[in-house]
C-alpha cells in the first residue's frame, strides 16, 4: 500500500468495457476455501493488515508472502531513514510485529533470496516477472497449499496488480482455488469511495472492486478480531495513519475474477498514473503479455501442486 492517496477523473465507457467479460463467473463464494492452508501473496508490508487481517485469524495455516522489498527507487519515500535498504529492513520487522499480533508465524520475504540481489523493488515488480514466478513457484511447491489469496487487479498500485496476474497463474497452473481482496483504486465505479470531486477529480476508491459480479463478500470484522486487526494496523508507523482512509471493520473479498491482463483494469486514468509515476497501465500489461507470449513460446515445464493428505 505505502504511497499517498490522490484523484483520478473517471470515464463512462469503463463499466461497458470490462464488465462483460466477467458475466458468466458469477458463482455463489466460499470463502471455507481460504480457512486451512492459505498462502497469502501481497506485494508490500502493510498491505496484508487492512485486506484480510481478521481472515487472516480465521485461517488454520496462513502463510504471508510479501513479493517486494516495499522500499521504491525514490528517496521521497525513504529519505528520512537514510537508505533504501534501512527503510526495507524497518518495513519487513514491522510486517513481522504486525503478523505476530494475528499468530501468524510463517512470513516469507521473496527480497531476502540472495538470487534476487535488489531486484525486487517496490513498484518494479511487473519488472521481474519469470524470476519472480519462479520464486514463488518454489514456495508452492514447498507450501502446497490449499487456496491462494491476493490483492484485486485495480490499477491502484503495479505491484498489487502483478501479484494478482501471478497469482491467476498459479491458480490456473496448480488448480488451486484462489481469492482476491479489494484494497484502493481510482475510478468512478468505485463506490461509495470513488465519487468525483468538484473539480472532476475522482477520489480515492477503498475496499470496493471496480465492477462487482455479484459473487463478492463482505466481511464485517467486530469483537476481538477487529481489536487485533486494528494492533496489527498500529505495527506500521512509517506508512501513518492509514486507519483514518481505511475502513478496518471490512474486508471485501472475491473468487479471482477471470481479467484480461493484455489490458488495463480500466479505461480512466489509473491511481499510480495520477500519482505520475513512470510507468503506464500499458506498460504493465505488456509486462503480462510478454510473459505469457514467452511461456506458450518455450513450453516451460509448470510445477505441479500435490494435494495433501490427511
Amino acid at each position: 500500500m505505502s504511497e499517498s492517496l490522490a484523484g483520478q477523473a473517471g470515464n463512462p465507457q469503463t463499466l461497458s468495457y470490462i464488465v462483460p467479460r466477467f458475466l458468466h463467473l458469477t458463482v455463489m463464494a466460499d470463502l471455507s476455501q481460504l480457512f486451512g492452508r492459505t498462502l497469502v501473496l501481497v506485494a508490500h508490508p502493510d498491505d496484508e493488515c487492512i485486506a484480510c487481517g481478521a481472515i487472516l485469524q480465521r485461517m488454520s495455516e496462513p502463510i504471508v508472502l510479501y513479493a517486494t522489498d516495499g522500499a521504491p527507487r525514490d528517496a521521497y519515500f525513504w529519505g528520512r531513514y537514510g537508505s533504501r535498504e534501512a527503510y526495507s529492513e524497518m518495513r519487513r520487522a514491522e510486517a513481522r510485529g504486525a503478523l505476530a499480533q494475528v499468530g501468524v508465524s510463517q512470513i516469507e520475504f521473496l527480497s531476502l533470496d540472495p538470487e534476487f540481489g535488489d531486484s525486487l523493488v517496490d513498484q518494479e515488480l511487473f519488472k521481474v516477472i519469470p524470476a519472480a514466478y519462479q520464486a514463488v513457484a518454489k514456495l508452492i511447491e514447498r507450501f502446497k497449499p490449499d487456496a491462494l489469496l491476493t490483492l484485486a487487479y485495480e490499477g491502484g498500485h503495479p505491484d498489487h496488480d502483478t501479484c494478482n496476474f501471478l497469482t491467476a497463474q498459479f491458480s490456473r497452473d496448480c488448480n488451486i482455488p484462489a481469492w482476491e481482496m479489494a484494497l484502493y483504486n481510482r475510478s468512478n465505479n468505485a463506490e461509495p469511495n470513488g465519487r468525483a470531486d468538484e473539480l472532476g477529480h475522482t477520489k480515492l476508491g477503498a475496499q470496493h472492486f471496480i465492477h462487482p459480479i455479484g459473487n463478492e463478500i463482505i466481511v464485517d470484522v467486530a469483537g476481538t478480531e477487529l481489536d487485533r486487526k486494528i494492533a496489527m494496523c498500529r505495527e506500521y508507523p512509517s506508512q501513518g495513519d492509514f486507519l483514518q482512509i481505511f475502513d478496518p471493520a471490512r474486508e471485501v473479498l472475491r473468487p479471482l475474477a477471470a481479467y484480461d491482463y493484455s489490458v488495463r483494469p480500466h479505461l480512466g486514468p489509473l491511481n499510480y498514473e495520477r500519482w505520475q509515476w513512470s510507468m503506464t497501465g500499458e506498460d504493465v500489461s505488456a509486462a503480462y503479455s510478454d510473459f505469457l507470449q514467452s511461456r506458450a513460446k518455450s513450453a516451460r515445464t509448470v510445477p505441479q501442486h500435490t494435494t495433501r493428505t490427511a
